[in-house]
């Protein structure tokens, strides 16, 4: 079954840091999927069925984790299911990811980071500001 992608524009205000949203389904004929191709740009994915499998450096097929962020910068990843596979991405700018995390661009080449160690609420610069309640 041909795959259905999907691309969604930001809000204006996030186009500076993200490129656009993404879906992708696919209810796979072959077990093994088209490779997906280098870029530079970090992608946080989100699986939304069964994670597929990734081949790793080993020769070893991995099952992928629920979601996490990724800029496959230097070699291809190529996946593999059995089961239909439904996916949301974030694709951020090459330097998008650095507004909502202090993670650096060489953190994430080629590695599956967790979300839970990706957007690490960041303290404000000037906590003399407050909301009072009822505002």
């Amino acid at each position: 079954m041909e795959p259905n992608v999907q691309f969604i524009k930001p809000q204006k205000c996030l186009e500076p840091y993200i490129e656009c949203y993404w879906s992708w389904r696919i209810t796979p004929v072959e077990r093994e999927l088209d490779a997906i191709f280098p870029d530079a740009s970090p992608e946080l994915i989100i699986h939304l069925a069964k994670p597929p499998k990734a081949l790793k450096d080993n020769d070893e097929w991995i099952e992928q984790p629920r979601n996490f962020l990724i800029c496959a910068a230097q070699k291809a990843v190529r996946l593999a299911a059995d089961e239909p596979v439904e996916i949301f991405a974030v694709r951020f700018r090459p330097w998008g990811v650095g507004r909502f995390s202090d993670l650096h661009m060489s953190d994430i080449l080629d590695r599956q980071i967790p979300v839970s160690e990706v957007f690490i609420p960041k303290q404000p610069e000037d906590t003399s500001f407050s909301v009072s309640e009822g505002a």
